[in-house]
C-alpha cells in the first residue's frame, strides 16, 4: 500500500494497481480527485481512498501507519511525498519537518517499509534537491535515529519534454498532473531503515 501525502488530485494513484491512501490538507484537491475517479480517468481497480487531513499536525500520520500495520500485518506500506511544495516559507518548512519526523519514526519502528520522494527540478525556479529535502524532513531527528537510516542515490526519472515517467512506485506511467505542467525534470530518492 502507498500512503501518498500531499497527493493533490491523485492522478497517478488513480491510474495504478497498487492500493493507495491519498491524503491532502486541501479540500479542493480531494474534490478534484473524486471527479477524476468518476469520469476523467479510468481506474484499473477501485483501490484508491482519499482523505482530507493536515499530516503535519499532531501524531496523526504515525497513528495512521500504526493502525494500518495492526489491521493488516502482512501489508507492506510505503510513504510517498510526491511533488511537495518547495516554498521557503517558515511555516511550510516546519510542517514538512513535523511530517518527516513522524514518517521517519514510523520507518524506524517498522510500521512502514520506506519513504519515497518524487520532486521536480527546473533551472531558475524554486525547486527541491535531495540535500534540501533531507535537511528539512529530518530536521527534528536526533543523531541516534539518523544512524538507522539509509538514503538512496538520487535518480532522474523523467527529463524535460518526455511524456513518460519511470516512477519508483508506479512503474512506467504517463507524465501528467503537476509534473506535466511544471515542464522540468523529475527526480527521486528514498529512505530505508538500516538492518
Amino acid at each position: 500500500m502507498i500512503l501518498s501525502l500531499g497527493s493533490g488530485s491523485g492522478v497517478n494513484e488513480i491510474c495504478c494497481d497498487i492500493p493507495c491512501l491519498c491524503i491532502d490538507k486541501e479540500r479542493q484537491c480531494i474534490f478534484s480527485a473524486c471527479v477524476n475517479m468518476k469520469g476523467v480517468w479510468k481506474s484499473k481497480k477501485n483501490q484508491v481512498y482519499h482523505a482530507v487531513y493536515d499530516f503535519s499536525v499532531g501524531t496523526g500520520l504515525y497513528d495512521i501507519c500504526s493502525i494500518l500495520t495492526k489491521q493488516f500485518p502482512n501489508l507492506s506500506i510505503s510513504i510517498l511525498y510526491q511533488h511537495p511544495s518547495p516554498s521557503k516559507e517558515k511555516l511550510s518548512r516546519l510542517a514538512y519537518s513535523k511530517s518527516g519526523f513522524l514518517s521517519i519514526h514510523a520507518l524506524v519502528d517498522n510500521l512502514v517499509s520506506d519513504i519515497h520522494f518524487v520532486y521536480d527540478v527546473k533551472e531558475g525556479k524554486t525547486c527541491w534537491n535531495k540535500h534540501d529535502i533531507i535537511s528539512t524532513f529530518s530536521k527534528m531527528i536526533d543523531l541516534f535515529t539518523r544512524k538507522k537510516l539509509l538514503f538512496s542515490e538520487e535518480l532522474l526519472i523523467s527529463k524535460i519534454g518526455e511524456s513518460e515517467v519511470d516512477h519508483p512506485k508506479y512503474g512506467c506511467t504517463a507524465r501528467m498532473g503537476w509534473a506535466y505542467t511544471r515542464k522540468g525534470d523529475e527526480k527521486t530518492f528514498y529512505i530505508e531503515k538500516v538492518n
